[in-house]
């Protein structure tokens, strides 16, 4: 397998991490607004809408490891295209959609581009193991980017084009990401071989690589739960696009402002478990106080603010600790289950808290989750810290 050399390996890394985000800006775009303007469509219930959320994750869980074996024998590029046209069909399906049956179409079709574990083993490919850890890393920021300039944009975008034209405008971003890979990525020489049977196993087998991956699970159900609710309670406070915007930006800014030295001081010191546990007690609490609090703007973005702290701590350590904590000659098939644990709670939070919203209210369903937040606690508490060797 070769490596790019220096010079390229910077525009290696900027191009990858340029498609992470235009791919993920492509995904986070519709969490703000979908729960708003889908109850309008034809055939909606709280189940099909929590549905039409968290199906994409069903289908992006089931096809990660298929896309990864096929892109070890055709070659990582052109399953990253098959993978990036199917995204953008589904938004297509999507956008040209009347009722919510055709939404749910366009969102499983959209999830069958499973290719973050490809895009991945891809950034391996191109570059020298040393380089790794720090383009990971790079990655890492830029979807943690996207998602903050999707809360931005998503308002301004629905009350302009509504619901239909931002699955154009994903299509157009997906169409863009295109253009990235076919132009600006190279194709590795020879793509990493497939794993034996017995190397993989070390990572099925691996149990403190699964307490990462089920946290994973907890905290993207936790994610997509939280946004069936919160963009209608936000626009029914904050009714004009701008004002919702300017609140996320804010939000964000603070939320970054708090995690930042909170992680910087867990990663010197080696306490990513105390940053994870502090994370559950502080959805628990969040969770309770949403359940409770008053019905008052102020009040709201304070919950809000309390949730993004311990979300966005949690988005930069898990996958950080995954790629760590498994060998080297594994670490792709391992980041290959976190994405797929990843993506099954976005499936599960979307069809759980809908399901349980035809006999629930909001404020029972939080109270629900908080109790899952215990579980979640008592489960990591097997994580074992990191040291320096690792």
């Amino acid at each position: 397998m070769s490596h790019t050399p220096l010079i390229k390996a910077k525009q290696v890394i900027l191009a990858l991490s340029g498609l992470y985000a235009l791919r993920m800006l492509g995904l986070f775009l519709i969490y703000p607004v979908l729960a708003i303007y889908a109850v309008h469509l034809p055939g909606a219930t709280p189940f099909l809408i929590g549905l039409a959320m968290g199906i994409y994750g069903l289908s992006q869980a089931i096809l990660q490891i298929p896309f990864g074996i096929l892109s070890d024998k055709f070659g990582r590029k052109p399953l990253i295209i098959i993978g990036l046209l199917l995204f953008a069909a589904g938004s297509v399906v999507a956008a040209l959609s009347h009722d919510i049956y055709g939404l749910i179409i366009g969102r499983v079709l959209q999830g069958t581009g499973a290719i973050s574990a490809v895009i991945t083993a891809l950034l391996a490919d191109l570059l020298a193991p040393e380089r790794r850890a720090k383009a990971m890393a790079i990655v890492g920021l830029t979807i943690g980017m996207a998602f903050g300039l999707s809360l931005i944009l998503a308002p301004a975008l629905g009350a302009t084009v509504g619901l239909s034209g931002i699955f154009w405008v994903i299509t157009a971003l997906i169409l863009l990401s295109l253009v990235v890979l076919v132009f600006f990525v190279p194709e590795p020489v020879q793509t990493q071989q497939a794993l034996p049977s017995v190397q993989l196993s070390t990572v099925f087998y691996n149990w403190q690589l699964w307490l990462l991956n089920i946290s994973a699970f907890f905290l993207h159900a936790l994610l997509t739960t939280l946004f069936l609710w919160l963009p209608a309670r936000l626009n029914e406070l904050a009714s004009a696009w701008y004002q919702q915007s300017f609140i996320y930006l804010v939000l964000l800014v603070g939320s970054y402002a708090v995690m930042m030295p909170i992680l910087m001081r867990a990663e010197k010191s080696y306490q990513q478990k105390r940053v994870v546990q502090g994370s559950i007690i502080a959805f628990a609490l969040t969770l309770l106080y949403f359940a409770f609090m008053p019905n008052t703007l102020w009040h709201l973005l304070l919950g809000i603010l309390l949730f993004l702290i311990p979300f966005n701590l949690l988005e930069a350590t898990l996958p950080s600790w995954v790629s760590r904590l498994a060998p080297q000659q594994t670490r792709g098939a391992a980041m290959g289950m976190y994405a797929t644990m990843q993506f099954l709670g976005i499936f599960a939070g979307g069809v759980g808290a809908g399901a349980l919203l035809n006999y629930l209210s909001f404020s029972k369903v939080f109270l629900s989750f908080s109790v899952l937040m215990i579980i979640w606690f008592i489960i990591v508490r097997g994580l074992k810290q990191l040291t320096k060797q690792e």
